[in-house]
């Protein structure tokens, strides 16, 4: 009898699936941009022209933003901000014109004044919701194979001994995980275990936390400063434990308070639970709010979810319409599963009993079926009742006609009117390229037909659409911007994300790539922008050799940038001063041939040498001692000065 006891004391050794990346910022250079929007449309006679106007400015401190809509009425202001992100704390700043954050019970209102609050997306590699851990054994060094639903999600290499697996990758809903442990004999132990996963949770021990006051705004988009009433709210998120995560949220306006709780449990591998609490007045009423909800969300397989809300007649809080009661009670039930492979079918109900108004009943039913690799069918029914009922009816099919082209028929059946409708479209293989669009529909109120087309390239994205029915109709557009960073300027497209200013020296033509994609080119200054760059995340910013002059040297192909939300970066890549070609003699006067060898005397890094018979010599690497192995024996040539283009130098045969 043998008994081992080697690994009954020991601890787990801790695995993760997810890598560890430190993400820190880039130095912000100062910066800004303008976007610009224009849309000019026209229908008989009349025609008339708009647009959206949009400056960005940023620095170390921070960056702000200014938002114009202008129009033959006059121009509006839309929105003035000044935002401080700190991505070591996870939280974000932002002085003036905002939109609150919402809760379980609670509504988001636009306003103008502080917000200060958690900001996850400043941590894009940070681990929010909880995900499964897998546990198990390895007697000798294995590999662990991961699988979810069938599907595998990860390997990782373990030691001897008892293992924990944390971090499964592209995890959500209800399904059922699987660890395969090969080890090094080939032997295999499966390991099952069922999950529940929602991103709705925090992970024990995570908060989330807002605070928000200023002044309610009236008319957005129609007046640029109707600001009214006062207003504050605070709401915190807490995850007491990877299976719960509680919610507080606490407002005031000019005459409502309100405050309640929400809840989140999850349940077993079942699903998840909610239930909220709150109590809104103001100075004529005051009741209750409460709701109770249940879901379990899964790819496959079905996904159903349950949800009723009571409201008392009183209950009151920020951003309700002035004058309208709360519904009395609100449901939603909604339940999809794949009757068979290929096919969806989804059902959804929801019903609103309301105070002061008619009733709101929606039933829907909608099917999908996958008509091999190229094909797909839908079809729907609908009926919205308030009071009188409305069914609608739509079937539609698509089909993929080749990389970027796609073809669609439909019928749509609401009232008393069934429309027949068919098209196609076609878009670019990347970010830069053509699109285009053209449909006709026929009705009994008429036939319409109308098309489109839009050219995205590096200046901006230029369209132009035109219909008919009954009359004829256009619309013309263009969008485009100008980058500001390093003391230059940049025509570019709209600039809609981060963006980096790429220098390699004096170099004209280089091509430059984001993540492996082609993006941009330099011009005559050696600089290129390559926008629409991931903030807070990893930028590969890249270049290839084969496109830099032999005769100069770049050490480094390869710079990652992590821009900042909506801000610029500065990104080198230093060349070495231009090059020179040297040819070394012999004692004899004679070059050498392709089959002697030159080392650096100093460092014995072996030198390039042309078919020619030259050598490339840098300034920055002056002076330096060069050793030439050749048929005859072996000599040395020492390089001082930085020579002449095609100059020579002689070899001095050293002593055997």
């Amino acid at each position: 009898l043998n008994l081992d006891f080697s690994q009954t004391r020991r601890e787990a050794a801790l695995y993760s699936l997810r890598p560890s990346v430190a993400a820190k910022p880039s130095p912000v250079a100062p910066g800004g941009f303008f976007n610009l929007d224009l849309q000019h449309s026209g229908i008989n006679d009349t025609a008339s022209t708009a647009g959206i106007l949009e400056a960005g400015l940023f620095n170390r401190y921070g960056r702000g933003g200014q938002t114009v809509v202008a129009r033959e009425g006059g121009a509006v202001r839309l929105d003035s901000f000044w935002q401080i992100e700190d991505p070591d704390r996870l939280s974000t700043v932002r002085l003036g014109d905002s939109i609150s954050r919402s809760s379980a019970w609670g509504r988001s209102v636009r306003y103008a004044g502080l917000q200060w609050g958690t900001d996850f997306s400043l941590q894009p590699y940070l681990s929010l919701f909880p995900q499964p851990t897998l546990r198990g054994d390895a007697a000798l060094p294995s590999t662990l194979d991961v699988f979810v639903d069938g599907n595998l999600r990860g390997r990782q290499e373990a030691q001897p001994g008892p293992f924990e697996l944390s971090d499964i990758p592209s995890i959500t809903g209800a399904g059922e995980a699987m660890v395969v442990v090969r080890d090094a004999l080939g032997r295999e132990t499966r390991i099952m275990q069922p999950f529940y996963v929602s991103p709705t949770l925090l992970r024990a021990g995570l908060e989330d936390y807002s605070l928000e006051t200023g002044w309610l705004r009236n008319n957005y988009s129609v007046e640029s400063n109707d600001y009214r009433d006062f207003f504050a709210a605070t709401t915190l998120r807490r995850g007491f434990s990877d299976r719960f995560t509680g919610e507080l949220r606490v407002e005031a306006g000019h005459e409502a308070v309100a405050a309640g709780v929400n809840g989140l449990k999850q349940v077993g591998h079942w699903g998840l639970v909610s239930s909220t609490l709150a109590f809104g007045a103001d100075t004529d009423a005051s009741g209750w709010l409460a709701a109770l909800g249940f879901e379990r969300e899964r790819s496959s397989a079905y996904s159903f979810a349950l949800r009723s809300q009571w409201t008392e007649s009183g209950f009151r809080q920020t951003g309700q319409p002035d004058g309208q009661l709360p519904s009395r009670r609100q449901d939603l039930a909604r339940f999809s599963f794949q009757p068979h492979p290929g096919g969806s079918l989804s059902l959804l109900w929801t019903h609103e009993d309301a105070r002061g108004r008619a009733n709101i009943e929606v039933r829907s039913l909608s099917y999908g079926l996958r008509l091999g690799p190229s094909m797909q069918l839908d079809f729907s029914l609908a009926d919205t009742c308030a009071p009188d009922c409305d069914p609608s009816a739509l079937l539609n099919l698509t089909w993929t006609l080749g990389p970027q082209t796609s073809a669609f028929a439909q019928v749509d059946h609401s009232g008393d009117v069934t429309r027949s409708r068919a098209g196609t479209q076609g878009n670019p293989a990347g970010a830069l390229g053509w699109s285009w669009r053209a449909m006709g529909e026929h009705s009994e109120l008429g036939n319409r037909a109308d098309a489109g087309a839009a050219l995205r390239n590096e200046r901006g994205v230029w369209s132009a659409d035109v219909a008919h029915q009954d009359n004829a109709s256009y619309r013309l557009g263009a969008a485009t911007g100008v980058a500001f960073l390093g003391g230059e300027a940049f025509w570019t497209r709209p600039v809609t994300g981060s963006f980096a200013v790429v220098d390699v020296g004096d170099l004209e033509g280089i091509d430059i790539y984001a993540d492996r994609r082609l993006v941009a080119r330099t011009d005559d200054s050696g600089r290129a922008l390559v926008p629409d760059l991931r903030a807070y995340e990893i930028n590969a910013i890249s270049v290839e050799a084969a496109d830099i002059p032999i005769e100069r040297q770049l050490d480094v192909l390869q710079q990652n940038v992590v821009p900042r939300s909506r801000s610029g970066v500065m990104t080198m890549f230093p060349l070495d001063g231009e090059g020179r070609w040297l040819s070394l003699r012999n004692a004899d006067g004679h070059g050498f041939d392709s089959s002697a060898v030159v080392r650096d005397a100093g460092t014995g890094e072996e030198v390039p040498m042309s078919a020619s018979g030259e050598i490339l010599i840098h300034a920055d690497h002056l002076p330096r001692v060069l050793r030439v192995e050749h048929s005859q024996g072996i000599c040395e040539a020492k390089i001082d000065l930085f020579p002449a283009d095609h100059a020579q130098a002689d070899c001095v045969e050293m002593k055997r």
